[in-house]
């Protein structure tokens, strides 16, 4: 069975502005347009999962005036560390919400999510209802997948996204490197890259649409011949393939899908057109 909720990995959209390691802003290309295709309907519950310490939370600021500016105004910041302290609380928040925004740091959000009755909820309502939205933004995009990429390995992620490591750098050239070596450990996993003014929208676990004014690109190795471990490799000429709004391409077989089979809404409002 296909889940029914749709995923939104966001690239990287904050910067430090002027150069000051506190204060942060949108990239330019980004301002008014990182939330440009959350669901229409405004008046719907949105709730923004932080693991950023409260006090120095400055990300959950800007994204919460964003969310005002395109006019939602009906949402709230859960933060992860008091979630022992409002666990009940925040379960009735989360499923009254028809959208849940994913940021801070990947591998404290993949914490958060390891062993409590949140994540069976956002799990089961991903999986079974087809008005519910996950987004993950810059790090937290990252722990959807089955896998991520750890600081020295490939660890464990939240499993909303199958076949599929998801890397969110500042660039492609930067990152490119670390996807690939991550892809070449685990031929059955497409590597996807998103970058800043990249949104790409997911539905049924694995058909991906990129829609904005940056780029994804892919990164395939299953037709690669599998190599044993310990032995020194030499790939030649692996590339990876840059995507652009209106790009369609299937996670699990690692294919372009042609546009034009996508009769798609961004508000929403017609759900699981993808065929």
């Amino acid at each position: 069975m296909y889940p029914k909720g749709k995923i939104i990995v966001i690239g990287h959209s904050v910067i430090t502005e002027n150069h000051n390691k506190e204060k942060f802003a949108f990239r330019k290309e980004e301002n008014n347009k990182v939330f440009e295709f959350l669901p229409n309907k405004k008046e719907d519950r949105i709730e923004i999962i932080s693991s950023f310490p409260i006090n120095s939370d400055n990300f959950s600021e800007i994204y919460s005036a964003e969310l005002l500016q395109r006019g939602y105004y009906n949402f709230g910041v859960i933060y992860s560390e008091k979630l022992s302290d409002y666990e009940n609380d925040y379960y009735l928040r989360i499923f009254k919400a028809k959208t849940v925004i994913l940021i801070g740091n990947q591998f404290e959000t993949t914490s958060l999510f390891t062993y409590n009755s949140i994540s069976e909820l956002i799990h089961k309502r991903f999986i079974e209802d087809e008005s519910f939205t996950m987004v993950g933004i810059n790090n937290s995009a990252a722990i959807l997948t089955d896998l991520m990429i750890g600081c020295k390995s490939i660890e464990k992620g939240l499993g909303f996204i199958k076949g599929c490591i998801i890397s969110t750098p500042q660039d492609h050239r930067t990152g490119f490197k670390t996807l690939a070596k991550a892809v070449l450990s685990h031929q059955n996993d497409l590597g996807l890259s998103v970058c800043g003014g990249m949104s790409v929208i997911i539905e049924k676990g694995f058909q991906a649409l990129c829609k904005g004014n940056g780029s994804a690109m892919i990164v395939n190795t299953k037709s690669i011949k599998p190599f044993k471990r310990g032995v020194s490799v030499y790939v030649k000429n692996l590339k990876g393939h840059i995507l652009v709004d209106g790009c369609a391409v299937d996670l699990l077989a690692g294919e372009h899908i042609t546009p034009q089979i996508f009769d798609y809404s961004l508000n929403f409002m017609n759900t699981n057109n993808i065929n």
